[in-house]
């Protein structure tokens, strides 16, 4: 619990077995630019167009940073 209080956000995956309640959360996806500076956002762009998945410029402003995690751990596997 100390670990998760002191993070700034958090990615969770919701599955299908629960303990307990669990509620939706209202969630603000941020624009990616505002998340990565200049040159992490560059480095990123630049692993997933390399990838099959493309360049993450389209979907700036529609960012899934779970998605692109879940990406990352598909393409490293």
């Amino acid at each position: 619990m100390s670990t998760a209080e002191s993070c700034d956000f958090g990615l969770f995956e919701k599955g299908g077995s629960t303990i307990g309640i669990v509620q939706d959360a209202i969630i603000h996806i941020p624009p990616l630019d505002s998340i990565f500076t200049k040159s992490e956002y560059a480095l990123v762009d630049s692993f997933f167009t390399a990838s099959p998945y493309g360049s993450i410029k389209p979907h700036n402003n529609n960012a899934s940073l779970q998605a692109m995690a879940q990406a990352v751990v598909m393409l490293k596997k």
